[in-house]
């Protein structure tokens, strides 16, 4: 199966949206409960960028786009797994 461009720009986003979620929120606390906080705000960018998709007409709504965006996030919170 071969995964197309745009879906590697989800997981690319998703990945940053975490990564940053996770680094911001290590300022403030230790916990690894902040992984999680990673992956679910990349959960919510991607569908949130499908409903504006799908609300606002400029694109076209695919939830395998949520899913990369959400793997994004997942690979993320793995990288940084070993930091805490």
């Amino acid at each position: 199966m071969k995964i197309g461009r745009d879906k590697w720009k989800h997981f690319a986003a998703g990945f940053l949206v975490s990564f940053l979620t996770v680094v911001i929120a290590s300022i403030f606390t230790t916990n690894i409960l902040i992984l999680a906080l990673g992956v679910g705000t990349s959960t919510v960018v991607g569908i949130a960028k499908e409903v504006y998709d799908k609300v606002s007409k400029k694109g076209t709504p695919d939830i395998m786009d949520a899913v990369f965006t959400t793997l994004g996030g997942i690979a993320a919170s793995c990288v940084l797994l070993g930091f805490y």
